[in-house]
């Protein structure tokens, strides 16, 4: 039937598929569709590392099984973006090949360049099966030093790959060749960049060349993502001024109003030190073009906002993220207030901060953007008995929950029609102040967040342990890394995995009954997933995450205490689901509380 359509129609219809497993077994089952689902199947490839600890190691067997044969049987022909990944789970400090795997240090420099160079040479010969002129997207997210031969001043990216629109840099920043001026990354002859995405930024020369690839690319820069390092973390932090960020990278004064990216959209910083130039750099990116902003442990972000609203710009965001640590922390709520204030049109909003306080008032002035607020995450971080982590109360305090208890018209949640929520506070809490969206149909995903971070410390929040199923676990192709294309070396049929024991509770507990009234009849009727957990970069938690689901009528019927469960873990099979955890992934992975790499 579908060799029937003209040539045109076929096309879209296979560019619907989503699922790649599906492509795959169209090209082994059929010689006609093959030209055309082969097509579509490698124009976005994935290389992934199978060992952190040895990313010298990377397998690309697969891909040069055609290398002798003529260039039309070249699969990388269709190749439009590739993506070198790795996970960061057990090597995250010190994880750079250079370093070579060695503890004697005296020997990493002779060892680590050898495994640098191998490296370097199986990462150019998938490369260089690429056509010329071809990428137009490429990822380098091993968490290690970038080789010269690819991307350097009159490397292979320049040479032969000059129109890429997107490059996607994850480096280690604490290794030491950066400081040697051996692995300067070169980006002069990328002038077509419609996003950039650079994480650990750490080093002058590296400073310097992103600095000039945004002034390079300004006229249409559409996304930057800079994920710096915190100078207090540099080795040498001597020629690092309070303004470095405008000085070394955007090359503005503090009191000049340049604009430099007037079509930006999308802004993501972290790390970066708003507190001695917030105008410059707030005029710098024409925040009035911008639809989507992310500020994580930036200080001064307050000041950066309130600049941002006053600088006579309407403000078109459809999506903000502030994430705030105790070290930078000052009361935030006013800000939020003004800023909230100033626009309409808000559809996603995530919050992490170090004080309490204030959440009522936060969410009170979120009621200006109701119509519109769709995705919303909210937590607190603090001190308790000497050891951080989330309030799981949310700061409210025991008059604002009895209010809200015998007040229930008065809870902010009434008026929003949200799709997705993510709260960092415990199941009874989390009951409370969703109840009120139990009379909509609105409601698909919830969150209870609880840093894996928090769960190793302090323990699980009281009413959190003993679901009596076994943990999540995120398949190979997680959330965090699926969204880059095809993985040649695993299955790349599942973004998200869980393991096929369809265990269920046990005993109650607060999130067990928590799952049984959000999906019995007096819950949310549209509620499909409830998510526990951390899942933040992928797979690096999945010991303590949970995914549950509403039970259909082919799963299997249990009862507890005399009631059916209408809970299930989630199935690896649903595709609708899998699909819908992927849509509401920005919420789900939002805040992590460390860094990728880590440098301390």
């Amino acid at each position: 039937m579908l060799l029937d359509l003209p040539l045109d129609l076929l096309l879209v219809v296979l560019s619907k598929v989503t699922n790649l497993r599906d492509l795959k077994n169209l090209c082994e089952v059929s010689k006609s569709l093959y030209p055309h689902a082969i097509e579509l199947l490698y124009r976005s490839v994935t290389v992934k590392a199978a060992d952190e600890r040895h990313l010298h190691e990377i397998d690309v067997s697969s891909l040069l099984l055609d290398r002798d044969k003529p260039e039309d049987e070249n699969l990388l022909r269709f190749t439009k973006a590739i993506h070198f990944t790795s996970t960061f789970q057990d090597k995250r400090f010190e994880r750079c090949v250079h370093f070579g795997g060695r503890e004697d240090f005296e020997d990493i420099p002779a060892h680590g360049d050898i495994q640098f160079d191998r490296l370097a040479e199986t990462v150019l010969s998938v490369l260089e099966r690429c056509v010329d002129g071809n990428l137009q997207s490429f990822t380098w997210g091993l968490g290690c030093c970038i080789p010269k031969g690819i991307l350097g001043s009159d490397r292979y990216l320049a040479r032969h790959q000059s129109s890429i629109e997107s490059i996607r840099l994850i480096i280690d920043g604490s290794c030491y060749a950066l400081f040697l001026g051996e692995g300067p990354v070169g980006l002069s002859a990328l002038n077509k960049l419609k996003s950039i995405h650079f994480t650990g930024l750490r080093n002058k020369y590296n400073f310097k060349a992103v600095g000039a690839a945004i002034r390079l690319n300004s006229m249409h820069l559409r996304k930057l993502e800079l994920d710096l390092i915190a100078t207090g973390l540099m080795y040498d932090n001597s020629d690092y001024g309070d303004n470095f960020f405008a000085d070394h990278v955007l090359r503005v004064s503090p009191h000049e109003r340049t604009r430099i990216c007037q079509t930006l959209e999308t802004l993501s910083l972290s790390a970066v030190d708003f507190q001695f130039a917030q105008g410059a750099i707030a005029c710098a990116f024409d925040l009035g073009s911008l639809t989507s902003l992310k500020l994580r442990w930036c200080p001064g972000w307050q000041d950066f906002l309130l600049h941002a609203g006053l600088e006579g710009q309407p403000i078109r965001l459809k999506s903000l993220e502030i994430q705030s640590d105790s070290e930078a922390e000052m009361a935030y709520t006013h800000t939020m207030y003004l800023f909230l204030g100033r626009f309409e049109g808000l559809e996603e909003l995530i919050i992490s901060t170090a004080s309490r306080g204030g959440t009522l008032a936060i969410w009170n002035s979120l009621l200006h953007h109701k119509s519109t607020l769709k995705r919303f995450f909210h937590r607190q971080r603090g001190w308790d008995n000497d050891e951080e982590c989330d309030f799981p109360d949310l700061s409210l305090s025991p008059s604002e929950i009895a209010m809200l208890t015998e007040h229930p018209s008065k809870n902010p949640f009434c008026d929003f029609d949200l799709e997705c929520v993510a709260l960092g506070c415990g199941p009874d809490i989390t009951k409370l102040l969703l109840s009120p969206l139990t009379t909509k149909r609105s409601l698909q995903v919830i969150h209870i967040r609880q840093p894996a971070k928090d769960h190793r410390s302090v323990g699980p929040w009281p009413g959190s342990r003993s679901l009596g199923l076994q943990q999540s676990t995120a398949s190979d192709q997680d959330l965090f890394e699926a969204r880059h294309g095809i993985c040649m070396h695993q299955d790349a049929a599942s973004t998200i995995s869980v393991d096929s024991d369809l265990g269920l509770p046990r005993r109650a507990d607060a999130l067990s009954d928590f799952a049984q009234w959000a999906f019995g009849p007096v819950g949310f009727p549209s509620l499909r997933i409830i998510a526990f957990g951390d899942f933040s970069y992928g797979t690096r938690f999945s010991d303590t995450n949970v995914l549950l689901c509403r039970k259909t009528e082919r799963d299997p019927s249990v009862e507890a205490d005399g009631a059916r469960v209408l809970f299930c873990r989630l199935r690896l099979d649903d595709w609708e689901l899998v699909e819908l955890l992927e849509r509401y992934a920005g919420v789900l992975e939002a805040c992590p509380e460390e860094k990728i790499p880590k440098y301390s």
